[in-house]
């Protein structure tokens, strides 16, 4: 059994290797991209990095019972999604941070260049995404941020949703669906989705 050590969730910790992957190489390959789902799911960047270090504790502390052949991406994920689902249920707060508009279908590939009129339509569209999103259950917006934002797949967001892959892609259309139409309503510019 290899061990190392892990400097940074609560001091120096033991860790041991799962299944040929050390727990300190999980929590440098996916901890950046679960801080950023954090960040998007809550809003705050400091909230952000302490549920980042609360779902790599709850992380370690389940890591020996792991079931054999798990998927670590989607693992990882899940236990980020119940920790930062607990924690807004608690607070009873959901914000979101603004995206670059919703005209772009959550694809940075679609955004017009840089202009200052457009910086101004971008903006006041991405105020109207964040209210439309504070709108959408939460389920819904986790299902779009894990498959928009954070680009798994839909077997992946069902690992992480305790979902079937079917039960994701039709939560997906929901609340693409719903998005659009709390959209629409509040002032955005009807949307071909």
């Amino acid at each position: 059994m290899q061990v190392t050590t892990l400097t940074g969730l609560a001091g120096t910790q033991r860790v041991a290797a799962l299944g040929g992957e050390s727990f300190e190489q999980a929590f440098h390959d996916y901890q950046p991209g679960l801080y950023t789902y954090l960040l998007r799911m809550i809003g705050n960047p400091d909230d952000a990095y302490d549920l980042a270090l609360a779902s790599f504790e709850k992380a370690y502390r389940a890591w020996s019972r792991a079931p054999s052949g798990v998927e670590l991406k989607p693992w990882l994920y899940r236990i980020a999604t119940n920790t930062c689902l607990d924690e807004l249920r608690r607070r009873k707060l959901v914000r979101w941070l603004p995206w670059d508009g919703f005209v772009q279908w959550f694809h940075p590939s679609q955004v017009a260049p840089e202009n200052p009129e457009r910086e101004v339509v971008r903006g006041e569209q991405t105020e109207l995404v964040r209210r439309a999103m504070d709108q959408l259950p939460e389920r819904y917006r986790a299902c779009l941020v894990l498959r928009e934002c954070e680009e798994l797949s839909c077997e992946e967001i069902a690992d992480v949703l305790g979902m079937t892959r079917g039960a994701v892609k039709t939560t997906l259309f929901r609340a693409r669906e719903r998005l659009r139409k709390v959209y629409e309503a509040m002032g955005g510019e009807a949307l071909d989705g």
